[in-house]
């Protein structure tokens, strides 16, 4: 038997077979080895920084090679979605002290006017039903519209906390920018020495799945103001992108054309917040819980 075996080995038939199958392995091995730079590469630049794996299970790159026996194979790792995710999450632009914010969280209690108290349950209940329903609002691009005539009354808390939920139970991108400086960025785009053009700036509100657009209808509107909003709203409800509002006064008090205020109407369900600011108490408890903490170290 072992004769036969050296014969075959030999033989210059089976040695090229034995050949062109060692060239066939190498073969793709290097081009996994290839897929898995990509990869790498993409997600570089996506900005999507390449670390260790924080669980121990690819070398870094995101991409497992499988191999059992013949059968050769590549999955992506757990850490490329936790990678997704921190992305995502800065890329939304959400200030640092709404980050960790959840609707759960929204606390009702704060009003001390019973019928605030009443509107913030109801605000916080209807934004349950957004979520709960939310692949069903998102197919109709449907959004919100937060409003009171009161500032501090828990409009971009709810309306962020909203979008920390998308985020995080449904993976969708979500950005968070004030109207004024949307507009403010817009109208800087047009000097010659502006680093983004109106077409860039747009292009990435128009087309981002989620937009928090918070405090809309503050201060007087120019007619390149209407011009400007009449094209994100139009561009987003034709393309059923979802947009979340907040504003200081009701759709009919904005002053913006009627186009502008017809075309939110059509997108966006009215949720009427509280008539009380409760941001001196969310100070106030913040620093009590402060001075717990410190209390606890002396």
């Amino acid at each position: 038997m072992q004769a036969m075996t050296a014969d075959l080995l030999e033989n210059p038939l089976v040695q090229r077979v034995l050949m062109a199958k060692m060239k066939t392995q190498q073969h793709r091995q290097s081009l996994k080895k290839e897929d898995a730079q990509q990869k790498s590469l993409r997600l570089e630049r996506a900005g999507i920084p390449i670390s260790k794996c924080p669980y121990g299970v690819c070398d870094g790159n995101g991409v497992i090679l499988n191999s059992a026996n013949e059968n050769e194979s590549a999955s992506i790792c757990k850490c490329v979605q936790d990678r997704v995710n921190k992305a995502r999450y800065i890329n939304a632009n959400i200030p640092e002290r709404f980050k960790m914010f959840t609707v759960n969280s929204f606390d009702c209690s704060l009003y001390d006017k019973k019928n605030d108290a009443i509107l913030a349950c109801n605000a916080k209940e209807a934004a349950i039903a957004y979520l709960t329903h939310f692949e069903e609002n998102a197919e109709r691009g449907e959004g919100l519209y937060l409003h009171s005539h009161t500032k501090g009354s828990g409009k971009t808390r709810l309306a962020i906390s909203i979008g920390n939920a998308i985020m995080a139970s449904y993976g969708k991108d979500v950005k968070f920018v004030r109207c004024l400086d949307l507009l403010s960025k817009v109208k800087e785009s047009y000097r010659e020495d502006s680093e983004y053009s109106e077409c860039q700036i747009l292009e990435e509100i128009c087309n981002i799945p989620v937009l928090i657009l918070d405090e809309i209808g503050v201060g007087n509107a120019s007619d390149s103001d209407n011009k400007i909003l009449t094209r994100i709203i139009e561009n987003r409800g034709t393309n059923k992108k979802i947009t979340i509002l907040t504003s200081n006064c009701d759709i009919d008090e904005l002053p913006y054309d009627e186009r502008v205020i017809s075309k939110l109407k059509e997108q966006a369900r009215r949720i009427k917040m509280p008539e009380e600011s409760v941001r001196d108490k969310v100070a106030e408890q913040r620093d009590r819980d402060f001075g717990k903490q410190v209390s606890l170290l002396e």
